[in-house]
């Protein structure tokens, strides 16, 4: 350490890391940054996005069946996360005019129970979309927010909820690949910093 440097703090370590703070939120990916009062954490840069997983297995799934696993996750590290979901509906033909259907979906802490995820912090729980006739496909996008304040990396299951119809749509007809396949289909996360 020089203490006659032109600012306040000089190291001069060339050959090992120069400088060494651990307060506990260290971890790769991150950087140091602080508060209004100038106090310095580690914390996940903007940039830091993941990108979940999404399943290859091709499904078919009857409009009126609820609470479906889709195959697809998104594994978080500790902190906070909004986490986008992009996914394509699907109905196999051209609803009429006038037909519709509504789509909720979620993710859950296990791939074999439904419920909502204990991680979720709202506002809201569920990420939902519609078709409207005339129409074959459509968009569900939406984001929900989570706090994993465990020390691991946690995975969340995305999971079909329940649906609503109206008009002459046939609730058993099937939804195509929902939360698969679909080249548009995405899970990203953003760290909330």
């Amino acid at each position: 350490m020089t203490t006659t440097a032109a600012n306040q703090l000089t190291i001069d370590a060339p050959t090992t890391g120069g400088l060494k703070y651990t307060d506990g939120n260290q971890n790769a990916g991150k950087v140091l940054t602080s508060d209004a009062n100038g106090v310095a954490t580690w914390r996940y840069s903007a940039v830091n996005l993941i990108s979940g997983t999404i399943s290859t297995a091709t499904s078919a799934v009857p409009l009126n069946q609820n609470y479906v696993y889709t195959g697809s996750y998104i594994d978080l590290p500790p902190g906070k996360w909004n986490v986008t979901v992009t996914m394509i509906i699907n109905y196999g033909v051209d609803l009429q005019s006038g037909a519709g259907l509504w789509i909720r979906s979620t993710f859950c802490d296990s791939s074999s129970t439904f419920g909502y995820s204990t991680d979720i912090i709202g506002p809201s729980y569920r990420i939902s979309g519609g078709l409207i006739g005339p129409a074959q496909y459509a968009l569900l996008q939406g984001s929900i927010t989570f706090n994993n304040t465990t020390n691991a990396t946690k995975r969340y299951y995305y999971w079909k909820e329940n649906s609503q119809w109206a008009g002459s749509t046939n609730p058993t007809w099937n939804i195509y690949n929902f939360g698969s396949l679909h080249d548009e289909n995405s899970i990203i996360a953003a760290p909330i910093l």
